[in-house]
């Protein structure tokens, strides 16, 4: 049906000669249609970000890469409004590339500004904004972006506390959540806060 969708749409585009059915065919596939805007995108790759990128044609994604929801990858300098009006010429521009690696999942609302490369095997945090490039094999956070600790360190750490649930049925994917994350008794931990300050409270008065 979508395939159909988006035949139908680019069908309009070409008899219209408008461009304003284009956030709807972005809606529709948007890694097909970044495609078609010259976007290189490897293989593997998801890109849940609803914010179309306005010169997609100067970015590159590689393989297995993950795009968040509000994710900016902005190809563009903006601010060279002030230098527009400065120097009296407002047709002046200035743009750059972004090429991100292998195995990289950038979090949402993250921002990409222009002239940066993303490595291989990145995790960059949500709401991250990456000034400059960042190396193969880290994890990326902050304003500006920094990195953090290795891609080693995070596989240490968090390795061990994941599960595996990609594919299974809803409700048994939700069951075994809940098992392994039960729900805290709101009666025993509020008795046990009780009781701990209690106890604090007889500790003081007895010294």
């Amino acid at each position: 049906m979508r395939r159909i969708l988006c035949f139908l749409v680019r069908l309009a585009m070409l008899v219209t000669g408008s461009q304003a059915l284009r956030p709807l065919l972005f809606r529709l596939d948007k890694i097909g249609f970044l495609r078609s805007e010259g976007m290189r995108i490897g293989q593997g790759c998801r890109f849940l970000s609803e914010i179309l990128p306005s010169e997609p044609y100067l970015i590159e994604i590689k393989d297995r890469v993950s795009v968040g929801s509000g994710v900016h990858l902005i190809t563009h300098d903006g601010a060279v409004w002030t230098l527009r009006n400065l120097v009296g010429d407002p047709a002046l521009d200035l743009f750059g590339r972004i090429r991100i690696g292998e195995n990289v999942f950038i979090g949402n609302n993250a921002i990409v500004l222009p002239n940066v490369t993303i490595g291989d095997n990145v995790v960059v945090a949500a709401g991250a904004v990456v000034t400059r490039d960042v190396p193969p094999g880290s994890i990326a956070a902050g304003v500006p972006a920094r990195v953090v600790q290795s891609i080693e360190d995070y596989k240490a750490r968090r390795l061990p506390a994941c599960v595996r649930t990609k594919g299974l049925p809803g409700r048994t994917r939700r069951a075994l959540i809940e098992k392994l994350l039960p729900a805290a008794d709101s009666e025993s931990v509020s008795a046990n806060v009780c009781s701990s300050h209690f106890s604090g409270q007889l500790e003081r008065r007895a010294h």
